[in-house]
């Protein structure tokens, strides 16, 4: 972060992104796990999300993706668009069938 003062908004959303991070660094296939946004950059504010990239070798199974989210002490409730997670429909630009 170059320095930079991270504020109190960012501080506990960067312990809880480490911890999740953490669960999908146990799962075989992922290559990398960054942190995004304005967290990342120690700029966010009451609303900001956590935005955390995965990278994997291949695409994961669903079961590694709900696994990560259990080992960080949570529960996945959507992901990649996918209605079967969610219960919302998918962004028609994420809808492959």
């Amino acid at each position: 972060m170059n320095g930079a003062v991270v504020n109190e908004h960012s501080r506990w959303r960067r312990a809880l992104a480490e911890r999740y991070a953490a669960g999908y660094r146990q799962l075989p296939g992922v290559r990398a796990v960054l942190l995004t946004g304005s967290v990342a950059r120690g700029l966010a504010d009451r609303y900001s999300d956590i935005e955390l990239m995965v990278f994997w070798d291949t695409a994961p199974p669903e079961r590694s993706r709900s696994l990560a989210a259990e080992n960080g002490g949570g529960a996945l409730v959507g992901c990649c668009g996918r209605s079967d997670l969610s219960g919302t429909p998918p962004h028609p630009a994420l809808d492959q069938t």
